[in-house]
C-alpha cells in the first residue's frame, strides 16, 4: 500500500503577507473545527444542518475527522496565525476499489 504524502510545511502567500495552506483534515483539527463553528451565526448553523444546532454534534465530527480516503476527502485551508477557515468534503460514490 502507497503511503501518504506528508504536510507541507510551508504556507502559500495571500496578498502581502498572510500565508494559507490547504490539506486533508486531520483528526487534530477537532478544536479547529468546533471554533469555526462557534464563531458561525444561529442562521448560518441552520442553513448548514437544516435545523437549529447549539453545538457541533460529536458523530458529525467524528465523521468527518476519520475518513477512509477512497471514496471520501475533506479538504482544510488553515490561514498561517488563525484556525481553520474553510472546510470541503467530497464524497465518491462511483468510485472502485483497485
Amino acid at each position: 500500500m502507497a503511503r501518504a504524502a506528508a504536510y507541507p510545511d510551508k504556507m502559500n502567500p495571500i496578498g502581502n503577507s498572510v500565508g494559507y495552506d490547504i490539506r486533508p483534515i486531520q483528526p487534530d483539527d477537532r478544536d479547529r473545527m468546533i471554533g469555526l463553528f462557534n464563531h458561525l451565526s444561529p442562521h448560518s448553523r441552520y442553513l448548514r444542518f437544516a435545523h437549529a444546532v447549539s453545538q457541533l454534534p460529536d458523530d458529525f465530527l467524528e465523521d468527518i475527522l476519520h475518513l477512509d480516503y477512497k471514496n471520501e476527502l475533506a479538504l482544510v485551508a488553515v490561514i498561517q496565525t488563525k484556525n481553520t477557515v474553510r472546510r470541503n468534503h467530497w464524497h465518491c460514490t462511483l468510485c472502485q476499489s483497485a
